[in-house]
């Protein structure tokens, strides 16, 4: 099923221009594991930097699951994964936000 997605009619064109390049208005820190996120975020924060296994979606709306091998520090990453895994995931402080 994944996480809940409150943005996913809100894309407007290819380059995703409009709702979802919109300021953030709620976000909340995770602990990396294998059950889907609260929300299917718009962006994800590391405190610390390092690599994020995650489980997104294609175009077709299939589970397709990646090891980010570096994500940088202190700023919003344009991600919507549904979940975030503990197994691969180094980067540290994980915060996601929509």
């Amino acid at each position: 099923m994944g996480a809940s997605d409150h943005f996913e009619n809100s894309y407007l064109d290819p380059q995703h221009v409009g709702p979802i390049a919109a300021s953030l208005t709620h976000w909340v820190a995770v602990t990396p594991s294998d059950d889907d996120l609260p929300f299917r975020p718009r962006a994800v924060l590391v405190a610390v930097a390092g690599a994020l296994d995650a489980t997104g979606r294609d175009s077709a709306g299939a589970a397709v699951r990646g090891v980010l091998p570096l994500l940088a520090e202190g700023m919003w990453h344009p991600l919507r994964p549904d979940k975030i895994h503990a197994t691969g995931t180094t980067a540290t402080g994980v915060w996601i936000g929509e």
